[in-house]
C-alpha cells in the first residue's frame, strides 16, 4: 500500500512538472510571438535545465536555438545570456544543434585570436607608417613588387603624401577558407581634409600558413555579402 502510496506521489509530481513545462513553453511563444527574444530565450532555456525529462524538452531546445540563432545575428554578437547557454550546452549537450556550434564558435574564437595577434602589430604599422621589420607578416621578400604593392594599397601611401589622414584599421571578421588559408575583413578608417568628412573602406586580406606562421598572401576589396549585417 505504502509502495502505490509513493508511485502515486511520483506520478502525479511527474504530471504537475509536465504542466508546468508546458505552461513555461506556452509563455515563450508568446514572447516570440510578441518579439520579446530575452524572455522566450530564458523560458526556453529554463525548460531544457529544470524539466529534462518533459515532453517540452525538445521542442523547447529546438527553438531555443532559432531564437538565439536570430537573437545575435547568426552567433555573431553575443551577449552574457546567449554565451551562458551555450557554454552549458557545450558540455551538457555537445552533439545537440547549439552544442555543435557552441564548439565551432569556440574554435573560430581562438582562429580569430591567433590572427589578431599576429597581424595587429603590422596594421599599427601601417596607421603610424612604420615601414620597417614587416618582414615577419609576408612569405616571400618584402621588397618584392607584389608585397609592396600591397603595401601601398593598405596603407595608401601616396594618397597619404597627398593629405590623406587614417585613423586607423579594425578587424571586422575572420574566415576560414581552408586549414592553411584564412581571410581576414579589415576595415580602413580614413579622414579627408578637403571636405572635412570620413570613410571606410573594407578589405578581404587573405592569409597564408607555412612554416613561419600566417603571412599575408593578397587582398581585394571585400564583397557585400562578408560585410553584411556586421
Amino acid at each position: 500500500m505504502i509502495r502505490g502510496l509513493l508511485l502515486g506521489i511520483l506520478i502525479l509530481s511527474l504530471c504537475a512538472g509536465c504542466d508546468e513545462a508546458r505552461s513555461k513553453f506556452d509563455a515563450a511563444q508568446r514572447d516570440e510571438q510578441f518579439q520579446y527574444a530575452d524572455g522566450a530565450l530564458k523560458k526556453y532555456f529554463d525548460i531544457v535545465q529544470n524539466h529534462k525529462d518533459s515532453d517540452m524538452a525538445g521542442p523547447a531546445k529546438d527553438r531555443l536555438f532559432e531564437v538565439l540563432k536570430s537573437r545575435t545575428r547568426e552567433f555573431t554578437f553575443l551577449d552574457a545570456k546567449s554565451k551562458e547557454v551555450l557554454d552549458y550546452f557545450a558540455t551538457a549537450s555537445p552533439e545537440s544543434k547549439i552544442g555543435k556550434t557552441a564548439r565551432e564558435l569556440e574554435a573560430k574564437t581562438k582562429f580569430r585570436d591567433e590572427l589578431t595577434k599576429k597581424f595587429e602589430p603590422f596594421f599599427d604599422k601601417m596607421r603610424i607608417e612604420d615601414y620597417t621589420e614587416l618582414q615577419p607578416f609576408f612569405a616571400t621578400k618584402v621588397e618584392d613588387k607584389q608585397n609592396d604593392d600591397l603595401i601601398d594599397k593598405i596603407a595608401r601611401r601616396e594618397a597619404r603624401g597627398a593629405g590623406l589622414l587614417i585613423q586607423g584599421y579594425r578587424f571586422i571578421d575572420f574566415l576560414v577558407e581552408g586549414p592553411d588559408r584564412a581571410g581576414m575583413i579589415v576595415a580602413r578608417q580614413e579622414y579627408y581634409p578637403e571636405s572635412g568628412t570620413t570613410g571606410e573602406v573594407k578589405y578581404n586580406i587573405h592569409c597564408s600558413k607555412g612554416l613561419a606562421g600566417w603571412v599575408i598572401a593578397s587582398m581585394v576589396p571585400a564583397s557585400a555579402h562578408e560585410t553584411k549585417a556586421r
